[in-house]
């Protein structure tokens, strides 16, 4: 009669469990050589990506270059990584964290103006303006730039110089609350004058246009990126109600009307944004010519 161990394992089980052992080690090593690869792969394309964008800023008329362009590039240039998003965004977290150099604040003045221009050429009715148009409005734009986009400020903000603190500022808007509610009086404002600004004299609709501006960008509702906003509404608002697709750089010239124009119109004198929105509709006419 023979014995044996119903527990000890045969030669067969052993050189089983061993190849199990080791394929299970092969495919760990396969995948982290292939992690690391795409890791690389990565970062290469960043760095590739970003050299591109500065290429493209650098050029004089790089206001002409559109992000289709750098699309087309992109899915020439890699195939590991699935968007052009994904990338900007880690482009912009590397040069947030060394703060917002020259080169940071034109590749988000590159990316606004596209996102400005596809906004301005859809068909949008202006007659029932709301805060959710604004805040999706707010999302396109600035979904690639700023992690509260789309959404109203929820704090206490002030304009001034960098490092300013609140008591020093050049202005102090409304808190977040009574922002909210100022913000749904002007847009009811407008709702309510619309059917009969279509009707006015093209004085008179540029006059609300400003007002309606300066309440805007006094009332300062987002965190963030409510100059943007205030034009791009302005644009839309003088598209309806003119006519007339305007665009305003404001390069060092019309900065400086630009600001002057906010000053005076904080004391009820809107001149000076009349003015310089009247040169825009001019200057428009001027180059379809």
């Amino acid at each position: 009669m023979s014995f044996f161990n119903i527990n000890q394992p045969s030669y067969s089980q052993n050189n089983l469990f061993l190849g199990f052992l080791l394929g299970a080690l092969a495919s760990a090593i396969v995948g982290f050589i292939f992690f690391r690869i795409q890791k690389r792969q990565f970062v290469e394309t960043e760095k590739r990506l970003l050299r591109y964008l500065e290429l493209i800023l650098q050029q004089s008329e790089y206001e002409a270059t559109t992000m289709s362009t750098l699309s087309d590039y992109y899915e020439e240039m890699v195939n590991d990584v699935k968007s052009v998003k994904s990338v900007l965004e880690d482009v912009f977290k590397l040069e947030n964290k060394r703060g917002r150099s020259p080169r940071y604040s034109r590749i988000v003045e590159f990316l606004v103006q596209d996102s400005i221009e596809k906004i301005l050429s859809r068909k949008l009715k202006l007659d029932k303006l709301s805060i959710d148009f604004l805040c999706n409005l707010h999302r396109e734009i600035f979904s690639k730039i700023y992690p509260n986009a789309g959404k109203l400020r929820k704090t206490q903000v002030w304009i001034g110089y960098p490092g300013t603190k609140m008591e020093k500022a050049i202005y102090v808007p409304p808190s977040s609350d009574e922002a909210r509610n100022q913000i749904v009086n002007l847009l009811n404002d407008w709702n309510q004058k619309h059917r009969k600004l279509l009707e006015s004299p093209i004085d008179k609709k540029i006059k609300f246009i400003a007002e309606f501006h300066y309440r805007f960008v006094s009332i300062h509702p987002f965190q963030d990126g409510n100059g943007t906003i205030a034009r791009l509404i302005t644009y839309l608002q003088i598209k309806e109600l003119t006519g007339e697709v305007i665009y305003l750089k404001l390069d060092d010239s019309d900065r400086k009307k630009y600001t002057e124009g906010l000053k005076l119109a904080s004391g009820g004198n809107y001149s000076g944004l009349i003015e310089l929105f009247r040169e825009a509709i001019w200057q428009n006419n001027n180059d379809l010519e």
